[in-house]
């Protein structure tokens, strides 16, 4: 299986000198599939880190052709992140996607009504569309 964990390009810039640091929700999911489950074959990609505009983030996750992908998520990048895990969807139908962060543990219920025409499944700590 591969997995791709994603933490979004955001629409805002900034500068990484201004304190942005690596996900380190995305490091501990990381850490904790490559110990439990060698078997899969994972990328993590941090579109901030790495600088990537949208179209570079999706081109590197289309390369990758993932099975499951996991996006992260503040509140400014509920939108783009969802977008993200439609756009990859229409690519890969039978891709599993899933917004976890911040922003979807704080307001469960607007991700719901407001992104229901892809959602497929809930899980404890992210939405699965």
């Amino acid at each position: 299986m591969k997995v791709c964990l994603v933490n979004p390009t955001t629409v805002y810039k900034r500068d990484i000198r201004m304190g942005y640091r690596p996900h380190i929700g995305l490091g501990y999911l990381a850490s904790y599939l490559k110990e439990n489950m060698p078997q899969i074959n994972l990328m993590v990609i941090d579109g901030k880190i790495e600088k990537l505009n949208q179209d570079q983030l999706l081109r590197k996750i289309e390369a990758f052709a993932p099975d499951f992908l996991g996006v992260t998520s503040f509140t400014q990048e509920i939108y783009g992140a969802a977008f993200l895990c439609k756009k990859m969807k229409g690519l890969k139908n039978d891709l599993i996607t899933c917004i976890g962060g911040v922003h979807v543990w704080g307001v469960k219920e607007q991700i719901l009504q407001e992104f229901n025409e892809t959602l497929i499944a809930f899980a404890p700590i992210c939405y699965l569309f």
